[in-house]
């Protein structure tokens, strides 16, 4: 029976998708990657892991990151210390061969306190001390106090509570995923989309109502700041709250632009780009995009900015806008990379110089000949050039002694998993 969802929803770990900065923990980046041990470096070059007790580790998240114990092959965790803070007792979690479209939390790390690690009986999820939980479930995804699971099928999910509470049995739908906020999109054994809350009650577009139907989208977005995009039959596009009101419907196409782009909408900070113009979460304009006298560079926020460029193609001058829609930095400079943590790189012919949000040049490198892919992301005003310099936000080189290689610097204590089609 269809159900307005409850205006009280369980409140999703994986946040509003609004891509705002997190900074949680210690910036972190391993060195010397190989099966003698594990080394982990601070911002400032220093060994705060170095371990020869492991073969081989995973991605820190939340914190805690997996490692394989030499002898045994098993999975433990150990912190930012070093410390084994969850025995070496697990076996590697198993993949879920051939099947395609199913999204399915990375293994072996932590997203919303919990792991997927395996079992005598292929995977299970444990705790931050390193209890088992869902025994006798195969975990897909988490978020807040409820799982996506299955056993026989991994085509016919359900949804239950973390101490086993059958919240939606299984098969009721063929695909269920989070979408931030504690709602999910799920999909019917019609093929078409909907969405449910935590508490499985069905999401009732009320423009949608007279259809009784669970899954009349053909496109579901993630909910940002209380709001959610979605395409309905006809390709128009809808905005709605979390009661199921419509608070906005967009046409297919707007003037000779297809809305979107067709795809759905990546906000960042809050925001979104499409039809040259800036929209925030409920599609309200913020702005024109690009300004007058630029033309666009790109169609999306990445670290709240966008990129747009003068003159031609072949020859562009690249500058940033922010959410606002202001050229916050101008159309100077002939190649970037996208700003991360506050911080990205620019080319003008003088090289290859470091820029903050204000346009202002904090640094210029002084290597030569150097590629855009060599560029990492900034974290922590660090970043790396190809695998085996880093740089601070001055372009002066950071020493780590003995360094061979090194990845790039990351938040430790960030939530680092993601969801991957596992084949």
């Amino acid at each position: 029976m269809l159900v307005v969802a409850l205006a009280t929803f369980i409140a999703g770990c994986s946040g509003s998708g609004s891509g705002k900065e997190q900074k949680k923990g210690t910036p972190i980046a391993q060195i010397n990657q190989n099966q003698e041990g594990i080394t982990f470096v601070d911002a400032n070059g220093n060994r705060i892991i170095d371990t020869k007790d492991f073969s081989q580790c995973g991605t820190f998240s939340e914190g805690l990151c997996a490692v394989t114990d030499k002898a045994t092959h098993q999975l433990g965790f150990i912190d930012v210390k070093g410390h084994l803070v969850i025995p070496c007792q697990f076996p590697d979690p198993s993949f879920y061969d051939g099947t395609r479209g199913i999204k399915v939390r990375c293994r072996a790390m932590f997203h919303c306190g919990y792991a997927r690690v395996g079992s005598s009986e292929g995977n299970v999820l444990i705790d931050r001390k390193g209890n088992t939980l869902l025994e006798g479930y195969s975990a897909l995804d988490w978020d807040g106090d409820v799982a996506i699971v299955c056993k026989d099928d991994i085509r016919q999910p359900g949804l239950v509570t973390m101490s086993g509470t059958e919240v939606v049995p299984m098969g009721t739908y063929r695909k269920m995923e989070f979408i931030g906020e504690g709602m999910l999109k799920v999909v019917g054994n019609d093929w078409g989309t909907g969405i449910i809350d935590t508490k499985g009650n069905v999401l009732v577009d009320n423009v949608q109502e007279l259809k009784k139907s669970e899954a009349p989208y053909g496109k579901v977005g993630t909910f940002v700041d209380g709001y959610v995009v979605v395409q309905v039959d006809n390709g128009d596009w809808r905005v709605m709250d979390k009661k199921g009101s419509v608070v906005k419907i967009l046409p297919k196409y707007v003037g000779n632009t297809l809305t979107f782009g067709g795809q759905m909408p990546v906000f960042d900070n809050g925001c979104v780009i499409f039809d040259n113009a800036i929209y925030n979460s409920s599609l309200e304009k913020v702005a024109d995009y690009p300004p007058q006298g630029t033309r666009a560079n790109s169609y999306a926020f990445v670290d709240g900015m966008a990129s747009v460029y003068e003159g031609t193609m072949s020859e562009p001058l690249i500058g940033f806008v922010n959410t606002k829609g202001d050229l916050v930095i101008p159309c100077r400079y002939s190649e970037k990379r996208d700003f991360n943590d506050g911080l990205a790189f620019v080319k003008d012919d003088e090289g290859w110089h470091i820029i903050d949000k204000k346009g202002n040049i904090t640094g210029t490198l002084q290597q030569e000949n150097i590629q855009p892919y060599q560029l990492g992301k900034f974290c922590a005003g660090r970043a790396i050039i190809g695998d085996k310099v880093v740089v601070d936000k001055t372009g002066t080189v950071i020493d780590i002694p003995d360094m061979t290689q090194i990845s790039d610097f990351y938040y430790s204590g960030n939530d680092n998993s993601f969801l991957n089609d596992e084949f």
